[in-house]
């Protein structure tokens, strides 16, 4: 385990200080839904050769085969109508991550729905996610504890205003690095 998140700077980013509602961004990439993603991959979940506990469940290249996923994924097949292993497939890095359509539910302000998983491998311009329950079951299955932390909270806590000026800090840094590579 273990990496480093890395954000483009030729995109346009949309950043939200409440990530419970939606608003639209179209054309934009959502900085909490790629933030989120790449932690969770940081965590465990890629299969770039260091995480044999991810390795360890997928059966192949086409399916991942946690118990907890599978029950979440509750889809039944075969003669003994058992539980199926959630599909995967081989994205152009040559990492298996969850099938693009793939979904999971979840509770979002105390609302019951269904997403595309985190964890499917592609994600577009204008889209939130979230963590599902498959995600959770996922996390779980690899390892991690994740029992109580399966919905989305009602409000999340705003950062108070030194957190903003570290973040526009820390941002401002990376431009100025980004920008000497540019030169340089």
């Amino acid at each position: 385990m273990g990496g480093t998140i890395s954000y483009s700077n030729t995109v346009s980013w949309y950043a939200d200080s409440d990530v419970s509602t939606v608003e639209s961004f179209s054309g934009q990439w959502d900085l909490y839904t790629a933030t989120l993603k790449g932690l969770v991959e940081i965590m465990g979940v890629s299969d770039n050769g260091v995480d044999t506990a991810y390795l360890g469940k997928l059966n192949g290249v086409s399916n991942f085969n946690g118990d907890k996923a599978k029950i979440e994924y509750d889809v039944r097949g075969g003669r003994q109508n058992l539980l199926q292993a959630v599909p995967t497939e081989k994205i152009f890095s040559n990492n298996t991550r969850l099938a693009a359509n793939i979904k999971g539910d979840l509770t979002l302000n105390g609302v019951e729905t269904e997403q595309l998983a985190l964890l499917a491998w592609s994600l577009s311009t204008g889209e939130r996610r979230y963590m599902t329950d498959l995600d959770w079951a996922i996390m779980d299955d690899i390892g991690w504890d994740v029992t109580g932390f399966t919905e989305m909270p009602n409000t999340p806590p705003v950062p108070e205003p030194q957190t903003w000026a570290m973040l526009a800090a820390g941002l401002g840094l990376i431009g100025v690095q980004a920008r000497k590579k540019m030169r340089g």
